[in-house]
């Protein structure tokens, strides 16, 4: 029997575009509230932890000269934020 795992460890800058799919891979739930007029476009996320054993998983893929790699299943062992003033908000993500 062959057997493949992954430990992967992902650091980076908290940004809007990206960090709430990190955030509901952590916890596995979120909910999406619009803001009412003059604000509609803007919404409140709230993000829950999920008391199952299925919670969301993430697929990474690195690329290089030799070729792609494919890393499927992931599920979030922890995630570190750290801030510092005069410094961006930044992330560890550790992934099993």
């Amino acid at each position: 029997m062959v057997r493949e795992t992954t430990e992967t460890n992902i650091s980076g800058i908290v940004r809007d575009t990206v960090f709430g799919l990190l955030l509901k891979a952590t916890f596995g739930t979120e909910a999406s509230v619009a803001k009412s007029a003059p604000n509609a476009s803007v919404y409140d996320h709230t993000f829950t932890v999920l008391n199952t054993n299925a919670h969301p998983s993430l697929s990474c893929w690195a690329y290089d000269p030799v070729g792609t790699y494919t890393s499927t299943y992931n599920m979030v062992n922890e995630l570190k934020i750290t801030g510092a003033v005069g410094d961006y908000i930044k992330f560890d993500l550790s992934l099993l």
